[in-house]
């Protein structure tokens, strides 16, 4: 089910505007179809997305690097309080192949840690990643605002959850001496 359909149906089903409200919507929808009623109710009802959408960024330094060289990472809140980012692992690197970024597998956690409180501003991160291949990358970020501090992300009772991502860039294979 799309999300417009589960917002229509979801503020169907509570009856958040009373019961005279919701008969007036369902027969309107009945009217209208579901479908473009669900889209009617979703743009009154969901914020428009740049309010969430920018509160984090990630982008890198640059669009292309040799294997082994630097990758200087810069995650930023745009917010004025702080969120949290998962503490193992901070970003998840995902890789492009058959038409679409699929994530690698995860290669130094065993476990997830305490989530890391990122205050407004940037925070920079140096990473490597060697390649005997040339391969299009980017870097996805899973964060949280309103969370408890001292728990892992998964577990720290977040308000609201959100991804960022990277634009995408490539690594070539260092050239032969």
């Amino acid at each position: 089910m799309s999300s417009m359909k589960r917002t229509a149906h979801a503020v169907l089903l509570a009856g958040r505007w009373g019961a005279a409200s919701t008969r007036r919507c369902r027969s309107l929808c009945g009217r209208i179809g579901f479908l473009l009623c669900g889209a009617l109710l979703a743009t009154l009802l969901v914020p428009p997305r740049s309010m969430a959408a920018d509160r984090v960024t990630v982008s890198v330094d640059k669009r292309g690097y040799t294997s082994g060289s630097p990758i200087t990472v810069s995650i930023r809140n745009r917010g004025r309080t702080p969120v949290y980012l998962m503490g193992c692992p901070t970003w998840t690197v995902e890789v492009f192949q058959d038409e679409g970024f699929k994530p690698l597998p995860i290669e130094d956690c065993q476990w997830e840690k305490e989530a890391i409180e990122l205050p407004p501003g940037e925070k920079t991160f140096e990473w490597y990643r060697s390649t005997a291949d040339e391969i299009r990358l980017r870097l996805s970020v899973v964060y949280g605002t309103g969370c408890a501090k001292g728990l892992p992300l998964s577990r720290a009772r977040c308000k609201n959850t959100g991804v960022a991502v990277s634009p995408s860039f490539v690594i070539r294979p260092a050239k032969p001496k």
